[in-house]
């Protein structure tokens, strides 16, 4: 054969062979169908879920697997059991695994205001009961009901079923605030909270304190009985009062915690506010506040000093830090010491004068702690300041002479110690102490500025016990002005303790010695007027006696010059007193609550407060003219 077509045909006849066998094969293709399964909620497959399976065999096994809380309960062609393996596969097919729940949760919440008492979440089977819980309210709110309108606070869900979640629901309690305007001016504690639940109503009635009219309620109600209902909002309600005053300024004090106020070493925290003023008025000033004095701090009625923190102008006055309320108990006119300082402070601009620093005084009513505690005299703390007994100058360790305040005091040696705190001069017939004020022994240096004072003093009592004393010598030491006035100040009033305690004098550096101020009067004017027999007549002759007047008195120069002082004085000294007849009215009727509180007169012998009231002025009037005689017998 030529080679030509031989090279031709043999791939021919490869081709040909290929074109045979791949027609032979195509004609024995194999077929496949797609077996799935499927599951519903609650449940899985294990196996394979999506099968391609050749026809006529068999798909490989699976299972439908429940999940927690559920059950199969068979397959949606009718199979029963959970696993199957279906056979000789002629078609696509899809199965589905269904499931049921057969565990249920239960759960349990609350709005703000309460909470759920019991297990509030809960895993229940099917068609059996949860546990029983109830909705606890907090103190401030009260149970409204349940979301699903369930009213019962307490509840057990039966023959559970499916998942329930159910939000316990709380409100709050409608609120009822009482205040009052003025703390204590009854017996409705301000800041009473009365927590109301719906249908609820509080009946409040007030009773006001002594000392107190009750004007009303904030909201216009003018009743002290009335009935509060609930409301869906907050109800706050002010009851309103005023200090039943009788004309009169009014300081209210309250300590801290209505501390009592029990000694006169310790000062109690307190607040101090001054109304019904048409000029001045404090609003809660903080201060401390201590018992005072020494045999009238002894009486029901107690008399007080105030200290504040901060410099208190009080009515206009020098602003100083330290106050003085008398409680005047053993006067029951009210009036003795106001008349003795406005006496002292008339006649200090009249001729020449004199350089004693007379107490500023202005009677008010007190209440403490919210009980009306009476009238008492609001006056200066006599002390070395500025504005008072102002004697004050830097001095240094090397300075002798220091400047003084001084007061001879029967009680400084029960207040202090002996040429420390206080020093006596004996005399025939008395011994006086003198207590110094200032410099304290705090702010002395040494003892050498202690012994200054004390032998000034000591000079000046033996100048005013020498009867051949010259008025050259005496002025060289003493302020003679101001202890003339200082005399006829005391002889006025009818002081009975001008011999030995309450006299006040004082020094400037380089200066003389200066008496007053003025100060403690209740027994004067006859002696206290408390119904015990006092005679208040002003026919006793000179009060000073064994002391340093009544030995000047037998100086001749001197009692001229004392009779000369109160012709001087004598038109102030009338003007003073009528001005004190007109004040009577001013504070009548405080001085007359006053005495209703605190009981003068256990046996009903006193006279009315007017005919005490004229008495001491009747008493200092005829003094005025009684003084001059009786310097006529001393010799």
């Amino acid at each position: 054969m030529n080679k030509k077509y031989l090279s031709f045909l043999v791939p021919l006849f490869l081709c040909s062979l290929f074109l045979a066998i791949f027609a032979a094969c195509g004609g024995n293709e194999k077929v496949y169908y797609s077996v799935n399964y499927f599951c519903e909620k609650g449940g899985s497959i294990q196996g394979v879920a999506r099968q391609r399976v050749e026809s006529g065999l068999d798909a490989s096994e699976i299972t439908a697997l429940a999940s927690e809380g559920y059950e199969f309960i068979g397959w949606d062609d009718g199979i029963s059991e959970p696993s199957r393996t279906d056979k000789e596969i002629s078609e696509d097919k899809t199965y589905v695994a269904k499931f049921r729940q057969n565990i249920f949760t239960v759960k349990y919440t609350s709005t703000t205001g309460g909470r759920i008492q019991g297990e509030s979440l809960q895993k229940v089977n099917l068609n059996e009961d949860a546990s029983g819980v109830t909705a606890i309210s907090d103190e401030d709110y009260y149970f409204t009901g349940w979301s699903d309108g369930f009213s019962n606070a307490t509840r057990t869900d039966t023959g559970v079923a499916g998942d329930i979640t159910v939000i316990a629901r709380f409100a709050k309690k409608c609120f009822l605030t009482l205040t009052s305007n003025i703390s204590g001016a009854s017996d409705l504690v301000s800041g009473t909270v009365h927590k109301m639940l719906p249908g609820e109503s509080v009946s409040v009635t007030l009773k006001p304190k002594f000392g107190y009219n009750f004007l009303g309620w904030s909201d216009g109600n003018k009743s002290k009985t009335r009935v509060f209902k609930f409301d869906t909002s907050d109800i706050n309600a002010e009851a309103l009062f005023e200090y039943d005053s009788k004309g009169l300024p009014v300081m209210a004090v309250y300590t801290e915690n209505s501390a009592e106020i029990t000694n006169k070493e310790t000062y109690v925290n307190c607040t101090v506010s001054i109304t019904n003023d048409s000029a001045y008025s404090l609003d809660g000033a903080v201060a401390g506040i201590r018992l005072r004095g020494n045999s009238t701090m002894q009486y029901p009625k107690k008399p007080y000093r105030i200290k504040f923190d901060k410099k208190q102008g009080l009515f206009g006055w020098e602003k100083n830090k330290s106050w003085v309320l008398l409680a005047l108990y053993l006067d029951f006119s009210n009036i003795k010491d106001y008349a003795a300082f406005a006496i002292a402070d008339s006649i200090k601009g009249v001729g020449e004068g004199n350089a004693a620093f007379a107490p500023n005084a202005k009677h008010i009513e007190v209440y403490l702690n919210g009980d009306y505690a009476g009238l008492y005299l609001l006056c200066d703390q006599v002390q070395e300041n500025s504005g008072r007994v102002d004697v004050e100058s830097d001095f240094t360790e090397a300075d002798t002479e220091v400047p003084f305040l001084v007061e001879m005091d029967d009680y400084a040696p029960y207040e202090g110690v002996e040429d420390v705190d206080y020093f006596k001069i004996v005399n025939t017939n008395i011994t006086n102490y003198f207590n110094v004020k200032y410099p304290d022994v705090e702010q002395r240096f040494n003892q050498a500025q202690y012994d200054y004072i004390k032998n000034y003093i000591i000079t000046v009592d033996k100048l005013c016990r020498n009867q051949s004393v010259t008025r050259t010598r005496f002025e060289q030491y003493i302020d003679l002005p101001s202890f003339i006035d200082y005399f006829l100040v005391q002889e006025l009033m009818g002081q009975q303790e001008i011999n030995k305690k309450s006299v006040y004098m004082s020094r400037k550096t380089g200066g003389k010695l200066v008496m007053g101020p003025v100060w403690d009067f209740d027994w004067s004017a006859g002696g206290p007027m408390t119904g015990n027999g006092a005679q208040h007549e002003p026919n006793r002759q000179i009060y000073s006696s064994n002391n340093w007047f009544a030995a000047m008195l037998k100086v001749g120069w001197f009692k001229t010059a004392v009779l000369n002082r109160l012709d001087e004085i004598e038109g102030a000294l009338k003007i003073t007193l009528s001005e004190l007849a007109a004040y009577k009215n001013v504070i009548k009727a405080a001085a007359e609550r006053n005495a209703s509180i605190w009981d003068f007169d256990m046996n009903n012998s006193l006279p009315s407060f007017s005919e005490y009231y004229d008495t001491v002025l009747n008493f200092i009037t005829r003094r005025i003219e009684l003084i001059p005689i009786f310097l006529q017998y001393i010799n």
